[in-house]
């Protein structure tokens, strides 16, 4: 779910899509595809933030700017920002239909850079959800191709957020030499894109939670710090990883008053956001199974009954196997 900023695409992008779409424009309809084009990467570039915050606001935008546009790039490029607000809020179900419909809109159209973008984003959410159902396979798949068809595009900027999601899925299948290797390539192209630093830090995190899988806790503890170091810049998103996952480092450590602090900064931290209900519940799972390790009975049941009903309505089944 990491959101890059967008650049403007070159004109004769432009005009190779408009050929693509409309047959033999004539230069009226060039200028139209390229104006809305850009006012889609003006959209996108100052609300990519916004999206992991406020979801729902941006949605009704993108819906209204979608129904407004003329050029099938650009209101597909709406549709995929609608299509990310939906995996924030945890409508799976909507998700997943506004990516069946991204992809019906995909297949058969000519190979150009700023389809290998949509595609990409297409690929990217699919991970997502994948990723969210535990079909760690699958979402590894599809952030490989995400990856692939990004390279032949033109925003490379997000890349190295693909490379995040697609070092994550590979930890959680166990394979944590690949992991480590996409966190360092996307920390490479970080350094070669000059990137903002402010992308690194999820990949410090990242990096981190493949040495507490190690148990290698000394390194754990020095790339945890390095992200720590920039945590009042992050997105709330950004804080809820790195506080959840420096809480699960030390109940690898079996010190579980610490990891409780950690998922209590959790829970207090997604409280304040209506549209992080999947985090909420997975820091009460957290909870309930750090006061079962302490013998306090009472506490665990308190937050496992809390957390059990959302897991259940979503039919998350990992988490229900674990509760």
């Amino acid at each position: 779910m990491r959101k890059g900023l967008n650049r403007q695409i070159r004109f004769y992008i432009c005009l190779v899509i408009g050929f693509m779409v409309l047959g033999a424009c004539v230069p009226e309809d060039i200028e139209t595809i390229c104006t809305e084009m850009k006012a889609f990467e003006r959209f996108s570039r100052i609300n990519g933030d916004s999206l992991a915050i406020v979801p729902r606001k941006i949605r009704t935008e993108a819906l209204r700017r979608m129904e407004q546009a003329k050029d099938s790039l650009a209101k597909y490029n709406y549709l995929a920002m609608v299509m990310k607000t939906y995996l924030v809020t945890t409508q799976l179900d909507s998700a997943q239909m506004m990516i069946r419909r991204l992809s019906s809109f995909i297949e058969g159209q000519e190979e150009v850079p700023g389809m290998a973008d949509l595609e990409s984003e297409c690929f990217n959410m699919k991970g997502n959800v994948f990723a969210r159902m535990g079909k760690m396979d699958s979402a590894e798949f599809c952030f490989r191709r995400s990856y692939e068809r990004r390279m032949k595009g033109t925003k490379v900027e997000v890349i190295p957020d693909i490379l995040m999601n697609l070092a994550d899925a590979s930890n959680r299948l166990g394979k944590l030499n690949v992991g480590a290797a996409w966190y360092r390539k996307a920390l490479l192209m970080c350094d070669s894109l000059h990137l903002s630093s402010s992308k690194k830090p999820p990949i410090y995190y990242g990096l981190a939670q493949v040495y507490v899988t190690m148990r290698d806790f000394d390194l754990c503890d020095y790339y945890y710090n390095l992200a720590g170091e920039s945590y009042d810049s992050m997105l709330p998103y950004e804080k809820y990883i790195y506080l959840n996952n420096r809480g699960t480092s030390y109940y690898y450590r079996e010190d579980y008053r610490t990891a409780i602090e950690y998922f209590r900064k959790v829970v207090g931290l997604v409280e304040g956001y209506s549209d992080m209900n999947f985090e909420l519940n997975l820091g009460l799972m957290n909870l309930g199974d750090c006061y079962l390790q302490l013998h306090e009975a009472d506490s665990a049941v308190k937050y496992i009954n809390e957390c059990q009903p959302f897991f259940e309505k979503m039919d998350v089944k990992a988490a229900l196997y674990y509760i």
